[in-house]
């Protein structure tokens, strides 16, 4: 059995607080570390804030810093990203060392459609590990396209 354990970015954290939540993952050997990032939503505590509390900037270089401290772990980009970085900008944790996302909706908030987080993979010179995955691309976006007909039906 793997253990997985995640943080949630932007929640008024500082930078060392960020490395102290890295550093005690490692301490227990995590195999997946899942980065999340703050959505505010209305009647929560932090719901009246319009985004989370990092940067974009900050957030590239948590991942960094994740990737550095946890080299054998998968490292993925998972909650909110496609609030907190428009669709130009959903590669660069790709590029700063994740290595893995999680499609679709989340808990509590709606996520985009597998299709489009390949779209944005694709765009970004990145592909997806089929074998890893087992899934088909051509599928996906097959699903996703016969769903969105119904909907807009």
């Amino acid at each position: 059995m793997d253990l997985c354990a995640d943080v949630i970015l932007g929640m008024d954290e500082t930078p060392a607080d960020r490395v102290d939540a890295a550093l005690e993952l490692r301490k227990i050997g995590v195999s997946s570390l899942p980065v999340n990032i703050l959505n505010p939503v209305a009647g929560t505590q932090l719901g009246d804030r319009e985004t989370a509390a990092i940067s974009k900037t900050d957030l590239i270089k948590t991942v960094a810093v994740y990737r550095l401290l946890h080299p054998t772990a998968r490292v993925r980009l998972t909650g909110s990203r496609e609030v907190n970085l428009a669709a130009d900008e959903q590669h660069w944790p790709f590029e700063a060392g994740a290595d893995g996302l999680l499609t679709g909706d989340y808990l509590t908030t709606g996520g985009q459609s597998a299709s489009t987080d390949l779209a944005v993979i694709e765009q970004a010179g990145l592909r997806s590990n089929m074998e890893a995955n087992e899934f088909d691309p051509e599928a996906v976006t097959a699903r996703n396209e016969r769903s969105e007909a119904r909907v807009n039906e």
